[in-house]
């Protein structure tokens, strides 16, 4: 029974604190952020560029951006950063071990 309302207790001090303050807890050791660096650069450089090919073979017709009109060319730009936004979502999930979309403000709730 104590146990329970013990843990219950962390996870209502959980919620309390901002995104950064949990930041300071654990997972900030130097190298998850240069590992974190390598995920999100290979995929918005490598699998980018492979998204932004694929992109302009697609709208196009050619893997060449001179056919390309405004929108289309548009569209081409953002594929790479469909990926970075990717390798940064896999950064903070699997390298920092954070939930990107579960940042709780002091005093809601």
């Amino acid at each position: 029974m104590q146990n329970i309302q013990r843990t219950q207790g962390i996870i209502a001090e959980a919620k309390k604190v901002t995104y950064v303050e949990a930041a300071r807890w654990a997972k900030y050791r130097g190298w998850r952020y240069v590992l974190g660096l390598m995920i999100i650069l290979f995929a918005w450089l490598i699998v980018g560029s492979g998204a932004n090919v694929l992109a302009a073979f697609t709208l196009g017709g050619q893997a060449d951006t001179s056919g390309l009109g405004l929108v289309e060319y548009y569209l081409f730009v953002m594929a790479s950063f469909l990926c970075f936004f990717a390798g940064v979502l896999m950064a903070v999930s699997l390298v920092h071990r954070r939930s990107p979309g579960h940042s709780s403000q002091r005093g809601s709730g």
